[in-house]
């Protein structure tokens, strides 16, 4: 997995289709596009769950739409791929009814000439991650979601390279419990970078015989410098 340098951690969402299904049918909710524009108002949560019926499952996200003042206006199911009764399972599920509310600041010049940081509510939305497994299901776990790990600024300036194997434990609850460097790259700074940005992605367990289970792993993340879009 080649990591180059963003501003941000960048989350590659998956590029399935938003379903018509909602907790809310009766009230119009805004469309995928317009939803992904939106700030998270937390980070997204791994769900293991039992399928209803115990039939074959699947992983699925589902959002809840939320609006200025924190209150979730409904839910969607975003994997259209999952099929309808996995998104009515993942719908059913509680979830919080109200977070604290996104905000944008920017500064503004009052008429004094004094610049302030002025703050205002926004829509934001947050994400469920859902493991949904079958009393027959055998499933591999793993890390969920391709991440973009920031390339250390002082490594980039003095040229250093190298490959990073990480090595985790992924509770049957779908927590990351444990990460650590098993092969280093011979930079400090490369190593540490590594694990942390690991440490922010999502990983789900493994399912065996209709049972989620520990699971471990091994990730190997190479820094490039020719893979770098450098920011001045």
């Amino acid at each position: 997995m080649n990591m180059f340098k963003p501003s941000v951690l960048t989350l590659l969402m998956l590029s399935t289709p938003l379903t018509a299904g909602s907790t809310m049918p009766d009230k119009k909710l805004p469309p995928v596009e317009k939803i992904l524009k939106r700030p998270q108002a937390a980070n997204p949560q791994v769900v293991v769950v039992p399928t209803p019926d115990g039939r074959k499952g699947g992983v699925l996200s589902v959002w809840s739409v939320i609006n200025k003042k924190g209150r979730v206006d409904g839910a969607v199911c975003r994997d259209k791929s999952a099929g309808t009764a996995l998104c009515k399972a993942a719908l059913a599920q509680k979830r919080p009814k109200r977070y604290k509310p996104a905000q944008t600041c920017s500064d503004q010049t009052d008429a004094n000439g004094e610049v302030r940081s002025v703050c205002q509510n926004v829509p934001s939305y947050a994400e469920h991650i859902y493991l949904l497994y079958g009393e027959n299901d055998n499933y591999e776990g793993g890390l969920y979601r391709r991440m973009t790990i920031p390339y250390p600024p002082a490594a980039w300036e003095n040229g250093y390279e190298g490959e990073v194997i990480l090595g985790g434990v992924v509770s049957p609850e779908g927590k990351l419990e444990s990460i650590k460097v098993i092969k280093r790259s011979g930079s400090n700074m490369l190593d540490n970078a590594a694990r942390k940005g690991a440490m922010g992605g999502i990983f789900l367990p493994n399912v065996k015989d209709g049972k989620p289970v520990w699971m471990k792993f091994r990730m190997p993340i190479t820094f490039h410098l020719q893979d770098l879009d450098v920011q001045n």
